[in-house]
């Protein structure tokens, strides 16, 4: 078994969460290419939503309403197993979303989970809460 480069897989998890959490200027098939098929969403006051099929909706919603996320900053932790297949990072967000009342922002922080298929790092869930309660 070769041993894991850590950094180097930290970093390429940090640059597919930009992809996913905070660029949302994507075609939502490009989105979802990140996703692995039985990736699990957790937004705050809703039940789960389980599988891309479940998740593409909530995805056309962001790419369609280009919601503003802020600052680009990534999480604020990544740990990634020893076996280099399996991580997660944590971090705060902010979203910004025009409503017909005018601005509403979100704040709040969230975890992801990660699995490498197939030699490629995959979304396989998020949960993630919201301040504004």
């Amino acid at each position: 078994m070769s041993e894991v480069d850590i950094e180097e897989e930290k970093k390429k998890i940090r640059e597919l969460n930009i992809k996913l959490l905070v660029d949302h200027t994507t075609d939502v098939d490009e989105e979802l290419s990140y996703f692995a098929e039985n990736a699990v969403l957790i937004p705050p006051n809703s039940p789960p939503l389980i599988g891309v099929k479940a998740i593409r909706p909530a995805v056309e919603m962001m790419v369609k309403n280009k919601i503003d996320l802020g600052t680009p900053r990534g999480p604020d932790w990544i740990e990634i197993s020893e076996s280099g297949d399996l991580a997660y990072d944590f971090g705060k967000y902010q979203i910004t979303t025009q409503t017909r009342e005018g601005p509403l922002t979100e704040k709040g922080y969230y975890i992801s989970l990660y699995k490498k298929i197939n030699g490629q790092w995959k979304f396989m869930g998020q949960s993630f809460s919201n301040l504004n309660v």
